[in-house]
């Protein structure tokens, strides 16, 4: 078994209705059976297994391929194969390849939120991940214009709309269909602004409004402008 502790970083329910469970000792599948439960970790020597025992997102996408996000590379396990391969960046440095979350949207482009180097997209084919440029105009001047390569983004999501919502640490921004980029940031000097700029999740209730979950409290997003 598992001995304590052991923290849970993230939740996924599949459509066959698997629960992923990612935490600090690895990744846990549950089924409702006995014969369901599966535990991946990483292991010394094997190619095959997870990149990373640190487990912070996990998703399905519609092709039924495995993506788990972890410190350490984002593993890919296609549908009917056994085992995982690691993806990693080009990039240098500490946190280069530390995932947060990973999202699908509807016109299939793979998103990636990290831990320090703000938003990414895999490109399938050469499978090598874009940075996404936000423009210093949309954050807080005092953090500089290089505030957005090193930016953890928390959470991805993707609306009705097809606008695709970023929770990060210093923010919330929405990208719409058309790349048109808003942000949504705390300001203490203002009323109606994010109670904490850490914003962890936005949730799209059934009537369209947006929720919005930060580290200083819930919020709801009024008063949005149309998708550009």
């Amino acid at each position: 078994g598992v001995g304590p502790p052991v923290q849970v970083f993230a939740l996924f329910r599949d459509r066959q209705g698997l629960v992923w469970v990612g935490t600090n000792q690895g990744l846990f599948r549950f089924g409702g059976t006995p014969s369901s439960f599966n535990w991946e970790r990483r292991i010394e020597g094997d190619a095959r297994a997870l990149s990373d025992d640190r487990v912070n997102g996990m998703l399905v996408d519609r092709a039924g391929t495995l993506w788990v996000a972890t410190n350490d590379g984002l593993n890919r396990r296609r549908a009917g194969e056994e085992g995982f391969e690691p993806l990693r960046t080009d990039l240098d440095g500490e946190h280069a390849n530390a995932f947060w979350w990973p999202f699908e949207d509807r016109a299939g482009t793979l998103w990636l939120g990290t831990k320090r180097r703000g938003l990414m997209r895999l490109d399938r084919v050469t499978e090598r991940f874009e940075s996404i440029y936000i423009p210093p105009g949309l954050f807080p001047e005092e953090l500089g214009i290089e505030a957005w390569s090193i930016l953890p983004v928390r959470h991805l999501t993707e609306d009705q709309h097809g606008t695709l919502w970023i929770s990060t640490s210093i923010g919330l921004f929405r990208r719409d269909p058309d790349g048109t980029l808003t942000s949504y940031l705390h300001d203490p000097s203002r009323q109606g602004g994010l109670p904490d700029p850490r914003v962890s999740i936005v949730h799209e209730s059934s009537g369209g409004g947006r929720w919005i979950g930060t580290d200083g409290g819930l919020c709801r997003l009024v008063d949005e402008a149309p998708p550009g």
